[in-house]
């Protein structure tokens, strides 16, 4: 914490150290009484070689906090990843199958809005809110763009779902849906999104 305080006014540091330089040259240079060109040259290569050594060290203290700073956000990123790809990535994979696969089920036992088949659609309503809570409070902890990307497919998919089973579709055409929206959850999972 106090380095990061003391390399925030990095520059000033560097001004009154220039300064103090330049002030005992001239004193040297005052003191020395001398016009000579050869002591007015090596005068001024003493300045060059003092500012360039200083501009030196505080290039490497700034590349060096530079490193530091990435190595540390990189390591952050490799433990997001390693725990999407050992834990997260997997049950979500096998709660989407297990959403899918009990749709199809639905859709083949008559899914739609009509009262013969409410308790259907009950159930659906149930398994797609449980699985979008179950889903998106691990994706939320580790990448809030693929957090987000989710979501709004599972609200895609609820809306042209619904729409759908309110016209009394086909099954042909439910299964289209689902295809559809299964392709696009998986491809969100798996083009997983560091931010």
């Amino acid at each position: 914490m106090r380095n990061k305080s003391i390399l925030k006014y990095w520059p000033h540091l560097f001004i009154i150290v220039f300064d103090i330089v330049i002030g005992q040259t001239i004193i040297y240079f005052i003191n020395k009484g001398s016009t000579d060109s050869q002591f007015l040259i090596d005068l001024i290569t003493r300045i060059l070689d003092i500012f360039i050594a200083i501009l030196n060290f505080v290039v490497v203290v700034y590349i060096f906090k530079k490193e530091q700073e990435e190595k540390n956000i990189n390591k952050q990123e490799e433990y997001n990843m390693f725990w999407y790809q050992t834990y997260i990535l997997p049950d979500t994979i096998n709660q989407l199958k297990r959403f899918f696969e009990c749709i199809e089920l639905l859709i083949e036992s008559g899914l739609d809005m009509t009262e013969e088949h409410k308790d259907n659609y009950m159930e659906y309503t149930k398994k797609h809110n449980e699985c979008k809570k179950n889903i998106t409070e691990l994706l939320n902890i580790v990448s809030n763009n693929t957090y987000t990307k989710i979501i709004n497919v599972f609200k895609e998919f609820q809306d042209e779902f619904n729409t759908k089973l309110y016209n009394q579709p086909e099954k042909n055409e439910l299964k289209n849906i689902v295809a559809s929206y299964k392709h696009q959850m998986f491809e969100c999972l798996y083009k997983y999104d560091k931010s």
